[in-house]
């Protein structure tokens, strides 16, 4: 039971699709259908009037047709029923979509294809509903082995049909921008891809009612959604941002690794000083010959350490992942690898998948725009173990992938790209993030390097050449994971507030 309960998680989802599909449209799509049809009856109402206009009528002296008398031979005959019923059927019969006959006197157009399909998909999420009471129920392992089995089954053919429906949806759409059913179908499908993780399904549909013109009204209607997470309301408005970016020639760079070409599109909108500090590297050759040197497997690729024989960077950059603008984690996304807020310099990172829980804490300034299927293929190089610090363990004998060159393909004209690094002035609109319980790295730093010149002492002030053995413990001793400085008994204050730092 406990493998397959992710798989009950997306039935359910699925069925919060098909409830969307099959109600009610949205109030907008409703008022629209009054006013069509208002304009119909007045329409309808003037032909009336025009025919009425046309038919004999004794005014203004016309002449106008005498009405038929009824005949003593007419009285005489019985009405023949099979003959009224004939004729009743000729004056009222229409057929439906399914070819049915109805009275009603007005044609009625061919049930539309999606929504055939809806109801196909309703019957069978219906069978998925009793294919999972059966398990419920069943007390013998057999019994609920079988009915696994066969909820797994139903769960795979449903999958495989949303995937039709998408695919006829999407067809169709293109060839009427305004066909709603095919519309409304597409973004239940992108509601139930969003909340399920799956951002690529739901940016490639975005991605195509954008190009198919489709009215952007509805994509913000399925947006506004009860039905939507608070997480997956961020990909609609990641696909809104993509699609007005479409507008703009931001930055791209060529990674040219040992499996193909990864390109990459830099949001220099949102993080123009990282993108200004990867440029910078670009232009000056510094990834030529760098590794993938930690890969973890569905979750990403980092790299950027200097290679053997080239000096690291000896500078650091602002993040800017607080920013209100500041852009999330998505498969393909490009960010930033540091060791605590403000401390990134040349190392970077790109995305296996959605990775909601690094958004704030790392900055996004960029995503993956040819080449997702050579990202797949760069070599693993570290496990995933939960235990292990950083959450892997390095894999033994793993041969890391080099980026062999990277080159800038377009800049903006006019834009100088260097690196804003820390010590210079702060970047507007960046403010810290204070959680619960931590301190910003930064922050730290600065304060303990405070507390050692305060507790070592400056040796012109003290007049003599001189330390005590306080002075020396906190004049060179530093510690893995921040500076830890000690004091001597002239300056005990200083020494407090460094020990409460450490039980922090």
């Amino acid at each position: 039971m406990q493998r397959h309960l992710p798989l009950i998680v997306l039935f359910i989802t699925l069925g919060f699709v098909t409830s969307y599909l099959l109600a009610s449209p949205p109030a907008f799509v409703q008022q629209e259908s009054k006013q069509k049809s208002s304009e119909k009856k007045s329409d309808d109402s003037k032909k009336s009037d025009s025919k009425s206009a046309k038919s004999p009528t004794k005014q203004d002296g016309k002449k106008t047709a005498a009405p038929k008398q009824e005949t003593k031979s007419d009285k005489g005959k019985k009405a023949d029923p099979k003959q009224e019923n004939k004729s009743a059927t000729k004056k009222g019969e229409t057929k439906t979509g399914d070819g049915k006959k109805t009275g009603d006197g007005k044609k009625t157009e061919p049930a539309h294809p999606i929504t055939k399909m809806l109801a196909e998909w309703k019957t069978m999420r219906d069978n998925l509903v009793k294919a999972k009471q059966k398990y419920d129920l069943a007390l013998i392992k057999k019994e609920r082995d079988d009915a696994r089995k066969q909820f797994m089954e139903l769960y795979d053919q449903g999958n495989e049909f949303i995937k039709k429906i998408k695919v006829a949806a999407l067809a169709r759409i293109k060839s009427n921008p305004k066909d709603e059913p095919s519309i409304r179908a597409l973004c239940g499908i992108m509601i139930n891809a969003a909340n399920s993780d799956d951002d690529v399904t739901a940016f490639e549909i975005a991605e195509k009612m954008f190009q198919a013109n489709v009215d952007v009204k509805y994509f913000n209607a399925a947006k506004d959604s009860l039905r939507l997470s608070m997480f997956a309301r961020g990909v609609f408005d990641e696909a809104l941002i993509r699609q007005a970016e479409t507008l703009d020639s931001l930055p791209r760079v060529k990674l040219t690794t040992d499996k193909g070409d990864i390109v990459v599109e830099l949001f220099e909108n949102q993080a123009p000083d990282t993108v200004g500090n990867f440029i910078y590297l670009v232009k000056q050759g510094f990834f030529n010959g760098t590794k993938f040197h930690r890969v973890m497997k569905d979750f990403m690729a980092q790299a950027g350490q200097a290679p053997e024989g080239k000096k690291e960077v000896d500078y650091k950059v602002y993040c800017e992942c607080t920013k209100p603008d500041a852009r999330l984690h998505f498969t393909g996304s490009l960010s930033m690898a540091h060791a605590g807020r403000d401390t990134g310099s040349s190392e970077f990172f790109l995305t296996f998948r959605r990775t909601s829980n690094l958004d704030r804490n790392h900055t996004v300034f960029g995503r993956i725009v040819e080449g997702m299927d050579i990202l797949k293929q760069i070599t693993i190089t570290y496990d995933n173990d939960p235990t292990a610090p950083g959450g892997g363990k390095p894999i033994k004998d793993a041969k890391a992938d080099l980026i062999k060159s990277a080159t800038v393909l377009r800049s903006t004209e006019g834009r100088d790209y260097k690196p804003k690094k820390v010590g210079s002035d702060k970047p507007e609109n960046n403010p810290p993030v204070n959680e619960p319980g931590k301190q910003d790295n930064s922050t730290q730093k600065k304060d303990a390097g405070s507390k050692k010149k305060d507790a070592g002492g400056d040796k012109n002030k003290t007049g003599g050449d001189k330390k005590t053995d306080g002075d020396k413990a906190g004049g060179d001793k530093k510690k893995t994971g921040g500076d830890k400085t000690a004091s001597g008994d002239k300056d005990k204050k200083a020494g407090d507030d460094q020990s409460k730092n450490k039980k922090k």
